[in-house]
C-alpha cells in the first residue's frame, strides 16, 4: 500500500450527498490516504434548500471521513429539478441560465469560495461553456492519479456532469499527452439511492443494478455491460449491521436536509461498483485519415450526447450524433491511424453510433506488421477486440466491409495496451455467492459459488482456482471440498500460491438463533431510522421557522 500513499484521488459529484451515493464505501476506507483525496461538488444543491446548508453538510461529511476541508471544492453552480424543462447543459452557447432561485453565476459561502473565484477572483456565469472550463481547470490543477465520477442515470445534473466531464477530459488528454489517470464512472441512483433495499439480509449483499423507468438501454449508458464492472471492497467500518455503529450511516446523517438516512438500506453494500474509462488511448499519438466523414469524433473521449437531459424517469433519451459516419457515396469507407511513434497494443474497442440503430456489420483490420483479419461486429454497440501484443506498430487500417443503414459509424475507437496481470499485488478478497466477505459469512447448507479477487488498487482480477491453496480449519483441502455441506464455524483461509497473499472468512451455517438476531437488528435499525428521521425533520422545521423570523 505504501506505493500508493501519495497518489491523488479525485471524486467529482453533482450534489452534496452524492459523494456517499457514488463512493461512500471506499471513502471510508483506511487503505486510502485521506490527505490525498480531492472532493469536488459541481453544484451547491440549492434547489429548495440553501446552498449554504448543503455546503456545510458536505463539509461535515468530509470531516467525518477525515478528508481535509481544504480538499473539498465547490464549483458553485445551481442544481435543477429533474422534471423541469430548462438546464444549464441545454442553454444556447454563452447564454446565461438562471436558476429557480435567481442565481446567474457561481457562488460559495462567507467561509468558502467557489472554485473559479478562489483561483481567478471572479465568478463563472451559469452556462455550459463555463461549466466545462471549470471542470477542466479543477482537474488540471490537481492532475489526480485516479478519478471517480458519475455516469449517465435519470437525474439531469448527473447527466450534465458525465457529459461535460467527457468533453473536458477529452480536451485535457489531448493537451497533456503524458497524463493517463485511472478513470472510473459509477452511479448514484440505480446502484445506490434507488437501488435494492437489501441491507436486512443476514449477509451484507453485493451491489446490484436496478434498471430505471424509461431507460433507453438497460443501464442508461448504452455501452455498459454489468459483467464489466470493477468491484471495489468497502471499508470494514461500514459493514456493521447495527446502523448506530456503522460509520457509513454516520456520514449519511451529516446530510440532514436530505434525510438520506432513509435510503441507508439501499446505499450500503458489500462492494462499490464502477466502470473504467480508458485515458491511455494510443490514437492520441496518431494522425487520422478517413476516406470521408468527421474524424474529430473518433478521439474526443465522448461516447454519446443528447439535446435534452430532462425528464429522465419519464422519457427515453434521444441521442444525438457525435460519430464518424462515412459518406453514403463513399465506396472505400476506410480509416487509417498513423502513429507518431511505434506503439504496442493488445485491444481495440469499437463504439458504434448510439444515435441510430444502424450498424457497421463487418470490418477488416490491417496492421503495419502484416496482421490481417475480418471481424463481424454487427451485434455489438461496443465491440472489444482482444489479441496478443502487437509490437512496434506504425499504422492501423480499418476497412468497412459492410453496413446496415446510412447512419452506421463509430463514436469512438480506442487502441489500448492493457495489463492482463496486476502490476502490484495488494490484497485478495474472498467472494461467496457473489458477495464480498468481511470476516464471517452465513450460509443455509452449501456454498453455491466461490471466487477470489486479487486487487492492485486499480482493478480487481479474478483468480483461477488453481492459483491458490485452500485451508479449512487449518487443514489443507481441495477446492471442490469447499462446496460440501458446511458445519458450524468453519474457518476458510485462501492463500495465493505465487505471493502468499491471503484472506480468511468464518463460514457459519445459519441457525434459527442467527435469523432471530438478524431480524431483531433489522427492526432496531428501522426504529432507529424512524426516530432519527423524525428528529431531523423537527430540526429542519425549526431552522426554517428561525430563517423566516430573521427575514
Amino acid at each position: 500500500m505504501k506505493k500508493n500513499e501519495n497518489k491523488k484521488i479525485m471524486i467529482i459529484v453533482p450534489h452534496e450527498d452524492d459523494e456517499l451515493n457514488l463512493a461512500g464505501g471506499i471513502l471510508n476506507s483506511h487503505f486510502i490516504n485521506k490527505k490525498n483525496i480531492i472532493l469536488v461538488f459541481t453544484t451547491n444543491g440549492d434547489y429548495g434548500i440553501s446552498g449554504q446548508t448543503r455546503i456545510n453538510e458536505a463539509l461535515k461529511s468530509a470531516k467525518k471521513m477525515h478528508i481535509p476541508i481544504n480538499n473539498v471544492i465547490f464549483l458553485g453552480y445551481s442544481d435543477q429539478y429533474k422534471n423541469k424543462d430548462t438546464h444549464i447543459y441545454m442553454t444556447p452557447n454563452n447564454s446565461v441560465w438562471i436558476s429557480q432561485n435567481g442565481k446567474k453565476e457561481t457562488y460559495g459561502t462567507n467561509k468558502i469560495n467557489d472554485f473559479r473565484f478562489s483561483i481567478d477572483n471572479y465568478h463563472s456565469p451559469f452556462n455550459k461553456e463555463s461549466f466545462i472550463k471549470d471542470l477542466y481547470d479543477v482537474i488540471e490543477k490537481y492532475l489526480p492519479n485516479k478519478i471517480f465520477t458519475i455516469d449517465y442515470d435519470s437525474h439531469p445534473d448527473h447527466r450534465c456532469l458525465t457529459l461535460c466531464f467527457d468533453i473536458a477530459m477529452g480536451q485535457l488528454l489531448k493537451k497533456n499527452l503524458d497524463y493517463e489517470p485511472k478513470i472510473y464512472k459509477g452511479f448514484a441512483y440505480p446502484t445506490s439511492f434507488f437501488g435494492y433495499a437489501d441491507f436486512d439480509s443476514i449477509n451484507l449483499k453485493s451491489t446490484n443494478f436496478k434498471t430505471e423507468n424509461n431507460s433507453t438501454y438497460p443501464m442508461q449508458n448504452p455501452y455498459l455491460i454489468w459483467d464489466d464492472r470493477v468491484r471495489f471492497p468497502v471499508a470494514k467500518s461500514v459493514t456493521n449491521k447495527f446502523l448506530p455503529l456503522n460509520n457509513f450511516y454516520k456520514c449519511l446523517r451529516c446530510h440532514k436536509s436530505q434525510l438520506i438516512i432513509k435510503k441507508a438500506f439501499s446505499i450500503i453494500n458489500s462492494d462499490q461498483v464502477f466502470w473504467e474509462r480508458y485515458s491511455n488511448n494510443l490514437i492520441r499519438f496518431a494522425k487520422i485519415i478517413a476516406s470521408s466523414g468527421s474524424i474529430e469524433y473518433l478521439n474526443d473521449f465522448r461516447l454519446f450526447d443528447t439535446n435534452n437531459i430532462m425528464h429522465g424517469d419519464k422519457l427515453k433519451t434521444n441521442f444525438t450524433n457525435i460519430s464518424w459516419i462515412p459518406s453514403k457515396e463513399d465506396l472505400k469507407k476506410t480509416l487509417k491511424f498513423t502513429f507518431l511513434k511505434k506503439v504496442t497494443f493488445n485491444q481495440i474497442n469499437f463504439y458504434q453510433n448510439a444515435a441510430s440503430s444502424d450498424r457497421i456489420d463487418e470490418i477488416e483490420l490491417l496492421f503495419s506488421n502484416g496482421y490481417k483479419n475480418n471481424i463481424c461486429i454487427k451485434d455489438f454497440i461496443c465491440y472489444k477486440y482482444k489479441l496478443p501484443d502487437q509490437k512496434d506498430i506504425t499504422w492501423i487500417k480499418i476497412i468497412i466491409k459492410s453496413t446496415t443503414g446510412d447512419m452506421a459509424g463509430f463514436s469512438e475507437i480506442e487502441v489500448l495496451k492493457l495489463d492482463n496481470k496486476p502490476k502490484q499485488n495488494n490484497f485478495i478478497k474472498i467472494v461467496i455467492n457473489d458477495d464480498l466477505t468481511y470476516g464471517k459469512y452465513f450460509i443455509k447448507n452449501n456454498i453455491n459459488s466461490l471466487k477470489i479477487f486479487l486487487y492492485d488498487n486499480d482493478k480487481n482480477y479474478l483468480l483461477n482456482k488453481d492459483d491458490c491453496y485452500y485451508y479449512l480449519n487449518g487443514k489443507k483441502i481441495d477446492y471442490n471440498a469447499i462446496f460440501l455441506n458446511i458445519k458450524k464455524n468453519n474457518k476458510l483461509k485462501i492463500v495465493v500460491k505465487n505471493n502468499s497473499l491471503e484472506d480468511t472468512v468464518i463460514i457459519k451455517k445459519v441457525t434459527l438463533k442467527n435469523r432471530i438476531i438478524n431480524k431483531l437488528i433489522f427492526y432496531l435499525n428501522k426504529i432507529y431510522i424512524f426516530i432519527d428521521v423524525l428528529y431531523l425533520r423537527v430540526i429542519n422545521k425549526i431552522k426554517k421557522i428561525l430563517k423566516k423570523i430573521k427575514v
